[in-house]
Formats: C-alpha cells, structure tokens, sequence
C-alpha cells in the first residue's frame, strides 16, 4: 500500500486479548517505510464495524505507533492493538458485535489532513468472535 510517499504493509492480524474496559481487541503487525526524505507519518490502524463510525482506539503495549512520525527514509515494524470501536450512543461501550468487521489502514497526509484508504483487510468472523470471548487484560 503506497500513500504520500509511504509503504505500508499488514503482516498478520490475530484476536487479543480485551482492554481493562471490555473492548474486544486484535493485535496487528505492521510494516512501514518512507521513500521521502523529509518525516512523515505512519498511517492509521483501525477496527471498522458496519455498527459504527467510531475509529476505535490503539493501546498502550503496541510497538508501532499509529500516526507516530517516520522519518525520512526509514523502517519501522512492530505491533498495534486496536479495539473494536465505540457504540454511539454510548462512548464508554464498546458495540457488542461487529458486522463486516475489518482492519482498515488510513494514509492521512499532515499538511491538509487529507485522508485516504490505502488498505482493508476483511477479518474472518471466527476471529472476531475470539476477540469477543477473550478475557480482560
């Protein structure tokens, strides 16, 4: 996945355990490298839910940073954990299902804070559900 200047790769996505607050979770490994020569940003990582608009959160634990800085001509690898995003109507819930649940990756230049899909990754519902029934951190 190539956007402003950065390659982006999913190298595994695997269910994880749920947050201290109940939000199912998937631990997502990811590979980033810009071709600028100036810093940029990584992409952002998200849960997306057909129940909800919310972009979900990433946790501490996580070794890759989404929307962490790039610089110039560098690397970085390691792993993001995302939740499963809010209910609307209630921000401190998470939704108790996720419908068409995928990771999407999100180029989003810092200049204009245009935002652009470079990525999504559809997650099997087996998954999903082992997200669900995990225990809490």
């Amino acid at each position: 996945m190539d956007y402003f200047g950065v390659v982006a790769s999913v190298l595994a996505i695997e269910s994880f355990d749920q947050s201290g607050d109940a939000f199912p979770r998937f631990r997502v490994t990811m590979r980033s490298e810009s071709n600028r020569s100036a810093p940029w940003v990584n992409p952002e990582v998200r849960v997306r839910c057909d129940e909800s608009d919310d972009r979900g959160e990433w946790y501490k634990g996580s070794t890759w940073e989404s929307n962490g800085i790039l610089p110039g001509g560098e690397v970085n690898e390691g792993q993001v954990i995302v939740g499963f995003p809010r209910k609307e109507s209630a921000d401190l819930y998470p939704v108790p299902t996720c419908t068409n649940a995928a990771i999407q990756v999100i180029g989003v230049d810092p200049l204009d804070r245009r935002r652009s899909v470079v990525g999504t990754y559809a997650l099997d519902p087996t998954m999903v559900q082992q997200a669900i029934d995990a225990p809490q951190a």
